[in-house]
């Protein structure tokens, strides 16, 4: 799949309410056990930071395809001109 359709897939994606709602629950949910956790808990701590790490990953690869798609749609405008 070309750059641009890639990224205007990723943005309708990023941008459907169902997948925010997602994001923001998944990202609350372990921030608050994360906040929660006992002293003692380093394992909650640990799973919840790399919850929270892996969405960050995840919401960061549709980012990257984004701005590939950005940048590409800049090339090309450049080359039209």
């Amino acid at each position: 799949m070309d750059d641009i359709p890639r990224a205007e897939r990723a943005r309708a994606i990023c941008s459907d309410e169902l997948v925010v709602e997602a994001f923001d629950t998944i990202e609350k949910v372990y921030l608050d056990k994360f906040r929660n956790s006992e002293p003692e808990d380093t394992e909650a701590r640990e799973t919840s930071y790399a919850m929270l790490r892996a969405l960050q990953e995840f919401r960061g690869h549709f980012e990257s395809v984004i701005t590939t798609g950005k940048l590409k749609r800049e090339q090309l405008k450049k080359l039209r001109i």
